[in-house]
């Protein structure tokens, strides 16, 4: 039903969606309308959705009178972002960090190197790695790994992908080295998160 057509998915369920549906165009945005689909992220992007099909059918006074009623503050278009961007998820945060962060997320499967960033930054490494640590508190490429595995954490949550695909999905030479800095990180093993992550879907 949805194959090569587009719908949106709450951001936390994006990564596990993308690796299982690979045809569908899912996107972590609002709401999403193709044809005669209409998908939303769930939450408050439920009322959004509603508020733009009122608009559709009844015009646009009618959609204004909606959303007072429901005292929304403010309609959010479909093609809106769910999550804050970057700059005001971490405050003050220098641009040239944000964008080293966006490339970062773009390359989850292909870690970048200390060169790679430079390049992209047109700065020296130990430029930025003075950039992160003054914003972030960690090199880069901690930060880059601590991605790498919060995405891995995800998929072992929301999939049923084997920890050998879900380690080479976020850039990891083996399951092995995987699962030593997920220990690391998260101080469990990769299938102990996961059998947590299926106990309290189940109530357990």
């Amino acid at each position: 039903m949805l194959n090569d057509r587009k719908c949106a998915i709450h951001w936390e369920e994006l990564p596990a969606f993308k690796e299982r549906f690979m045809r569908v165009e899912a996107a972590a945005t609002v709401y999403e309308v193709d044809n005669d689909i209409w998908t939303c992220a769930g939450g408050t992007a439920a009322f959004d959705m509603l508020v733009e099909l009122v608009k559709l059918n009844c015009g646009e006074p009618v959609a204004v009178n909606v959303g007072e009623l429901a005292v929304a503050g403010r309609v959010r278009t479909g093609d809106e972002r769910q999550r804050l961007p970057l700059l005001r998820q971490h405050g003050r945060i220098n641009p040239t960090v944000v964008k080293l962060i966006e490339l970062m997320q773009r390359n989850l499967a292909t870690p970048l190197t200390m060169a790679d960033l430079a390049a992209a930054a047109g700065l020296s490494r130990r430029q930025v790695e003075r950039l992160f640590r003054n914003d972030l508190g960690r090199s880069p490429c901690r930060y880059f790994r601590e991605l790498r595995l919060e995405h891995a954490k995800l998929l072992l949550a929301q999939s049923s992908m084997p920890v050998l695909e879900i380690a080479v999905s976020c850039g990891f030479v083996s399951a092995s080295h995987f699962s030593r800095c997920f220990r690391e990180t998260h101080q469990i093993a990769p299938h102990e998160a996961r059998n947590l992550s299926a106990g309290r879907y189940l109530g357990v």
